[in-house]
């Protein structure tokens, strides 16, 4: 491998002996992608504004716009 910079290849050897014995491809990890459903703070400002869209008798948020 060819290091661009010297300081690169201290790097790169840096991280080969701090991971060495890492096997990523044991790591199966699955990403649910909620979107504004993680976050309670969304949650709660689109419970209110349902609220308000109620009253209102008109949509106040769109989540999939933000």
């Amino acid at each position: 491998m060819a290091y661009k910079y010297p300081s690169e290849k201290i790097f790169v050897e840096a991280l080969k002996s701090k991971f060495a014995g890492l096997d990523l491809a044991d790591q199966k990890v699955k990403y649910v992608r909620a979107g504004y459903l993680q976050n309670a703070r969304k949650r709660e400002f689109q419970a209110a504004g349902e609220r308000v869209a109620e009253k209102r008798g008109i949509k106040q948020y769109d989540v999939n716009v933000h």
